[in-house]
Parts: C-alpha cells; structure tokens; sequence
C-alpha cells in the first residue's frame, strides 16, 4: 500500500449478501496490506428500503457486530478495528440514525438510492438517474443529510453520474451542492476505488473533482472492499494515483462524530 495511505474506513462484509469475507479476513489482509486502521462499514439495514441481496437484515445485526468485536480484540496492538455502517439518508427519523450509532463508532452517507415522486415507486437507484431533476434531487438529499451531523464521510459522492450521460451544466450544480455542503460540515468526500473496478465507469469522474478541487474538499481515499484482496488491490492504487494527481486534499484520518 501506499505509504500516503494507511488507514482505510470502507469495507464490507458477508453479510451483506455480494461481498464475501469475515472480519478475520478483512483484519489479516488489512495487515498485509500495512493498514494501521480498518472500518467496517457494512450496508446498514433499513425499515424503508427492501433489498435484502445487498445488505443485512436487522437480524444480522449483532453477528455483524461480534465478529466485528472478535476481531478487534484478537488484534489489538497489531491493527486498530473500527465498526461503522454505510447508509443512505431516506428515512427521517433521527433514531434510525442514533441507534445504530449506539454500536458503531461512525456512519458513511451512501445514498444509493432517492425519493421518487411517483407514490407507486418510492424509491429510484442512483445508479439510474436520467434526467436533470433527479440529479439535483440526488445533491440535495445529501445537502439535507449532511446537515444532520450523523455522518463521518459521504461515499462515492459522484455516484450519480454511473447513469447520467453528460458532465452538463445540471450535473455541475449538483456536484457544486455537494461540496459546497460537504465543505459547510467539515466532512470529507470519498474518492471510491469501488468505481474503478465496475466494468462501466461512471465514478470516480474527473469532472465531479475538479469542482471537489475548487472548494477544497477534504477527500478520504476508500477501498469499498467487498472481498479481502480488494484493501490493496490496483483499483485502489489507481484511486490513491489519480487523487494525487488531481491535487485533492488528501485526508489520511476520519473524524469520528458520534452522535448515538
């Protein structure tokens, strides 16, 4: 690994349903790898969104934190464990929030998914946005999140543009929402090795940073490793090449706010 990077707040688990791996093995690969921090932030489970291929059920809940805690100790003075959960901001109640901060020592804003108009579909993927509406509907949820201090970092903050066709001037606004926002809270955004391992790229994207560069964002580097391999994998040595070289203020530590 990179010696600009030792610390990494974006991994997964089995228990999620597409990744694979304990956290015995994430814990050993972070080693290997020369991490001095790994975090877990697996998807979180939610009462609003049913899509349980791709994150835990409430169920799944405390084996996620023991295996978590297992391995924390098993550890210690070798590595430091965290515990975390990424999560989207689509349900307002502030105790879905605070009461999975009781367990955790942060949370990442991964908003995967936004409101839709349409009472008939709640909810729309944000691999999926189309049009200008939505991509600004997509910011501005996250300008909302943001504001609530639950959150320690935003996730793959461009994720929005998976789908959209252009870098266009709607595209810009909400990326200038974004970092404005994220700039406001003192909260880093992240640049996602994630998106540099999917066979259609539409993030990391090069023009979404650019306007990150402008407002001086701080920027965490994260693997969102969904198997151990993926802690140091090329995509992730891709990631940490291509921030530097875009001159982002690169941030090597996550502030931890809790507010449970």
């Amino acid at each position: 690994m990179s010696a600009l990077i030792d610390a990494n707040y974006h991994t997964h688990h089995a228990l999620c349903n597409h990744a694979t791996g304990r956290a015995k093995d994430y814990v050993e690969a972070a080693i290997a790898c020369g991490y001095n921090i790994l975090g877990f932030s697996d998807h979180a489970p939610s009462h609003v969104v049913h899509d349980p291929h791709v994150r835990m059920r409430f169920t799944d809940l405390p084996a996620y934190i023991e295996d978590i805690q297992s391995a924390k100790a098993r550890y210690r003075g070798k590595i430091e464990v965290l515990t975390g959960f990424e999560i989207e901001y689509l349900d307002q109640n502030p105790n879905v929030y605070k009461s999975l901060l009781k367990h955790a020592d942060y949370l990442i804003l991964g908003q995967h998914y936004i409101h839709k108009r349409n009472p008939r579909h709640a909810f729309v993927s944000s691999y999926t946005l189309q049009n200008s509406k939505s991509v600004i509907n997509y910011a501005k949820t996250i300008e909302k999140a943001l504001k609530t201090g639950y959150f320690s970092f935003v996730a793959h903050p461009d994720l929005y543009l998976f789908g959209y066709p252009t870098f266009d001037q709607h595209a810009e606004n909400a990326a200038k929402i974004i970092c404005k926002a994220a700039k406001n809270a003192n909260i880093p955004l992240e640049y996602n090795a994630g998106g540099l391992r999917k066979s259609t790229q539409g993030y990391p994207n090069k023009a979404f940073w650019a306007v990150a560069k402008q407002y001086n964002n701080d920027v965490i580097i994260g693997a969102d490793a969904h198997a151990p391999h993926e802690l140091c994998d090329a995509s992730m040595q891709q990631a940490i090449h291509e921030a530097q070289h875009l001159g982002l203020n690169i941030a090597t530590r996550l502030k931890l706010s809790k507010r449970g």
